[in-house]
């Protein structure tokens, strides 16, 4: 059914997920899930990152499509950098076309005026789990936290072009301070979240 009902939308790769790739043409449904325990700040595993940020919003726009000016997901954005420096942004990145360009423009815009930040899409390696996407973000930005280290945008070959954001198809290493995980869905549920390394 749910493979059915995205063939007939349109929003299926017809061999590869490539988020944020100029040949992009959907995304690849998968299955996964995800699970993380919340500790008290007190008693805490220090290693780990802790929530620093969150929101969540409703874009009404359309049943299925995303807000062209992105104006719901600049204001998630815009609430969790609070103003704060950033080095990741783990974006939904599906991999469709409509989703990729609203979303890093809002991202590029965003962070205008900061020091170019890392874009990454788990979905060209681990496919869209649907509803775990959001979770398996969050698991996957405290593993980044915690090696220091960025996996490559595998799949995307041609990353569109950007302003002040990064695509990178290499590892990419170094310390993150600071992370968001942005999750968006059919209905117009967005969210997103910050992480920070102690």
């Amino acid at each position: 059914l749910f493979l059915a009902s995205f063939q007939r939308l349109g929003v299926l790769a017809k061999s590869r997920c490539r988020p944020f790739d100029v040949q992009r043409d959907g995304f690849l449904m998968t299955e996964a899930a995800a699970a993380v325990c919340l500790e008290n700040v007190a008693g805490r595993d220090a290693s780990l990152p802790r929530i620093d940020r969150f929101s969540l919003a409703g874009d009404a726009t359309h049943i299925t499509a995303s807000d062209p000016a992105g104006s719901t997901l600049r204001h998630v954005l815009k609430t969790i950098l609070a103003n704060e420096p950033v080095n990741l942004v783990h974006a939904h990145g599906t991999g469709t076309i409509a989703n990729d360009p609203i979303e890093l423009a809002a991202i590029d815009s965003e962070c205008a005026g900061r020091r170019p930040v890392q874009i990454y899409s788990h979905k060209g390696a681990l496919g869209h789990s649907l509803g775990a996407s959001g979770l398996i973000s969050i698991v996957l930005n405290c593993l980044m936290h915690q090696q220091s280290t960025v996996p490559p945008n595998v799949q995307t070959t041609s990353p569109l072009p950007t302003q002040r954001a990064i695509i990178s198809r290499q590892i990419a290493q170094g310390t993150i301070h600071r992370s968001i995980a942005l999750a968006t869905g059919f209905g117009g549920a967005t969210a997103g979240v910050s992480l920070v390394s102690a």
